[in-house]
């Protein structure tokens, strides 16, 4: 677990230059060692949940919080029950639930324990998503706080600011997942593409905009993005340009929109190649109905079997199987 690694190796680092007294590099008082009751220093935890107010992710009812509390859990049991990580210390940790957008209720939860607390926070697991990890990490910057941040599953390159010190994540940036379009270019010799992207969502937005800055200008024909209800798809554009490559960031349910409106348009395989980006074959085949320019649109099942033939599903992996970056001894790679 990717998460859990992240944590034991950070407070590693951590105790590899702990101070023997005096303060240690937190700003934490170093006591002596007191096997009855040591001092307990405190992760706070800002999972999503489904139905959490903001929490429409990179999927619809994102869910990873179950998956994140348990990561925590373990390293925090791993931790503990090692001497030689947090010595004279105990660590611990509370959740709160989050969602992709910053909510008032994150918001809340970041001022009462970072800010507030009487008990001594040293770090935030989260939250999951680049929209609320970056204002969480411009508010820990902005307020001075001296706690370390790893969010899990973000992605956006504006992650990757130096202001942000103690800012870490368990998944690379949006440029690594930029590489695999353009390697996918240079295998099947493409050199007129189009791409669709959910400019709602940074998830989707940022890694169109790595894309839109690596690619030669004169191979990225068509651009567009496309609202998270699909009011606006357009596909008569595409057919209008002549392409035939078509590179799209969306969510299951935007895709099914996209790809059930393709398929009645007749822009399928083997005449347009269509690429998805971190889609699952089984989210996209199912029943779809919806509303699109005053018309009413239904594919079944075996509608969407038709319109997904040929296409590609483009997974996230990197290739650097020498990568010298590692969690818990682990490449990203591997």
């Amino acid at each position: 677990m990717a998460l859990k690694g992240s944590v034991l190796l950070f407070f590693t680092v951590v105790s590899s230059v702990w101070p023997r007294d005096g303060e240690s590099k937190l700003g934490l008082p170093c006591p002596a060692a007191d096997p009855v009751s040591p001092p307990t220093l405190y992760l706070l935890a800002l999972a999503p949940f489904p139905n959490e107010p903001g929490n429409d992710g990179p999927a619809p009812q994102y869910d990873a919080g179950p998956a994140l509390i348990t990561a925590v859990r373990l390293a925090v049991e791993h931790i503990n029950d090692q001497n030689d990580i947090l010595k004279n210390y105990t660590l611990d940790y509370v959740v709160d639930r989050s969602g992709c957008q910053l909510t008032l209720t994150t918001l809340i939860s970041f001022t009462r324990h970072i800010i507030h607390s009487e008990k001594q926070f040293v770090g935030i697991i989260g939250p999951a998503c680049s929209e609320s990890a970056l204002k969480i990490a411009g508010l820990a910057t902005q307020s001075r706080a001296d706690v370390v941040q790893i969010t899990p599953s973000s992605v956006s390159p504006l992650l990757d600011d130096p202001s942000f010190n103690n800012l870490f994540r368990t998944i690379g940036s949006a440029t690594d997942y930029v590489d695999v379009l353009l390697e996918l270019m240079r295998v099947r010799g493409w050199t007129r593409v189009g791409s669709l992207y959910e400019d709602t969502r940074l998830f989707f937005s940022s890694i169109f905009d790595t894309f839109s800055t690596r690619i030669p200008p004169e191979q990225l024909i068509f651009s567009s993005g496309v609202d998270s209800q699909g009011r606006e798809i357009p596909l008569q554009e595409i057919r209008d340009s002549r392409l035939r490559v078509i590179f799209v960031l969306t969510s299951d349910s935007l895709s099914r929109k996209l790809l059930c409106l393709a398929y009645r348009m007749g822009l399928v395989y083997p005449t347009y190649q269509w690429i998805f980006y971190n889609r699952e074959l089984s989210n996209l085949l199912q029943n779809t109905s919806f509303t699109h320019d005053n018309q009413q649109f239904n594919c079944s099942v075996y509608d969407m079997e038709d319109a997904t033939e040929g296409i590609i599903l483009n997974l996230y992996r990197l290739a650097r199987e020498n990568d010298l970056i590692t969690v818990a001894n682990r490449t990203y790679a591997q």
